[in-house]
């Protein structure tokens, strides 16, 4: 039989609510529209010469443009480090028409079209 209340626990400092960690931040910062320097990224999605898509803390994110190359991710920081001729910048999410499917998807998906 269990004395104890399911709600209230007897040890000190047991019952304090735990706050969720803030998600990490992030920052993107373009220089002359030909290095992005970003953090809070999670995961490299899919990557080509014209687009890189990326998790980041808050959310999905696309870069477009050309000559793009990835100079280096730092998964443990969450840093990355792109160079190229960045075109364009944006969050989106799996209304916005950009599934997830990574560079083998996104083949085979155009030769059925």
């Amino acid at each position: 039989m269990d004395f104890f209340d399911a709600k209230e626990d007897p040890r000190p400092g047991s019952n304090e609510r735990k706050e969720e960690p803030p998600h990490p931040p992030q920052d993107i910062c373009l220089f002359s529209r030909k290095r992005m320097e970003l953090t809070g990224i999670v995961e490299v999605e899919s990557f080509s010469d014209q687009e890189i898509i990326l998790t980041s803390s808050l959310g999905r994110v696309a870069l477009d443009g050309e000559g793009l190359k990835i100079e280096s991710f730092s998964t443990e920081r969450g840093e990355l480090i792109v160079n190229g001729k960045i075109d364009a910048f944006s969050y989106f999410g799996p209304e916005d028409g950009r599934e997830k499917h990574g560079f083998l998807g996104r083949l085979f998906h155009s030769c059925n079209t």
